[in-house]
């Protein structure tokens, strides 16, 4: 008895001590990694601007009568010279998201330079002076320089704006840094789905990007599952759907004809993570997984979270077990929803380009 206890009082131990590393894992501090200038007409990602691993494509120009200029923010901060050159104070005005970012990257400069200044040139566009399908027009897109104007210094204000969190920085010109974002994301906004209705009157919606389980009529044999995007389900082919049945265990799977794919836009975007990598919508078999056409390796890259998790949550039970900690079922096993993407679906995003042929990715735009 005495040994058990002490056997978790060790462990226990060492939980805490983890849990007090701070930035270091094991108290080590963690070595901060030389910063390298970008260099002329380089950007990161290494891709097109409009591609969904860097800012996204357009939507479309917002003017000041637009309704959802009202979605656009002023930034006022004490931190960042506006050249302002209209007299309008329209390069003040962007996107929730691209404030943050303009933001945290005023005190990048701030900390490096000491004296100097960030220094927007250009932010969103109401006179129609970029190319028409310009981020500027909606303002997510800034062009930046230093207070100095020192261009020399230019190379290194690029890399402070990727540590900033910027989804694409490009040194565009001799004379300024282009930084764009994502758009702002908005669970009520109306998004296009597809529809896709079996002869049986199953159906299942998402998003034209999302991976579903198929099979064609010539491998229905074939023990193999398949996962293909929404977008190349076809008449003809053939879904995964689960019986209806009382108990779990007594469940089957049969494949269901596809006779009719529809096209609408509707409200919401939801993509929850499971342990298994699946989810069963409406009694249809489909993949947790989007954007990446292969399902097997999207479940690869996020063991990490799998086993994080289980870590997680195995610690938060032997706490509870030695009587050190409280929590409700729904703590040890947590199953609420959470608005926005997870910090290591966004940190997959950005490493994704590096490792993992474009073959592999669902890209509405190359162009920039």
């Amino acid at each position: 008895m005495k040994s058990s206890i002490f056997i978790k009082l060790v462990f226990l131990n060492a939980v805490l001590e983890t849990y007090a590393c701070g930035p270091g894992m094991f108290g080590r501090r963690r070595s901060q990694k030389k910063r390298t200038a970008l260099i002329f007409k380089e950007h990161v990602p290494n891709v097109a601007e409009f591609s969904l691993i860097a800012s996204g494509p357009p939507v479309g120009k917002i003017t000041r009568n637009d309704p959802t200029f009202q979605e656009l923010v002023p930034n006022y901060s004490k931190n960042i010279i506006f050249r302002d050159e209209e007299g309008t104070g329209s390069d003040r005005f962007m996107t929730n998201r691209l404030k943050e970012k303009l933001d945290n990257l005023a005190v990048l400069v701030m900390n490096t330079y000491h004296v100097v200044k960030l220094r927007v040139t250009e932010a969103w566009d109401e006179d129609n002076i970029h190319s028409s399908n310009s981020l500027h027009y909606e303002g997510r897109a800034v062009d930046i320089t230093t207070s100095d104007r020192d261009r020399s210094k230019y190379g290194m204000l690029g890399r402070l704006a990727i540590e900033a969190g910027f989804d694409f920085v490009y040194y565009e010109s001799r004379s300024h840094i282009h930084c764009s974002v994502k758009k702002d994301r908005d669970n009520l906004e109306r998004r296009s789905f597809q529809t896709i209705i079996t002869e049986n009157g199953t159906e299942i919606t998402l998003t034209s990007s999302h991976l579903i389980f198929t099979k064609s009529e010539a491998n229905l044999d074939d023990k193999k599952a398949v996962a293909t995007y929404a977008r190349d389900v076809k008449i003809g082919h053939f879904i995964y759907v689960v019986s209806e049945t009382s108990s779990l265990q007594k469940a089957r799977i049969s494949f269901e004809k596809v006779i009719k794919v529809t096209v609408s836009r509707k409200v919401g975007i939801f993509a929850p993570l499971t342990l298994h990598g699946t989810i069963v919508v409406n009694n249809v078999v489909a993949s947790c997984y989007a954007v990446i056409s292969n399902h097997q390796l999207a479940h690869i890259v996020f063991l990490p979270m799998r086993i994080l998790h289980n870590f997680k949550q195995a610690g938060l039970y032997f706490l509870q077990e030695l009587h050190l900690l409280k929590l409700n079922s729904s703590k040890i096993n947590p199953s609420q929803n959470r608005n926005g993407i997870h910090w290591y679906a966004k940190f997959l995003y950005k490493i994704t380009n590096e490792l993992v042929s474009k073959n592999f990715l669902y890209i509405d735009s190359l162009k920039m």
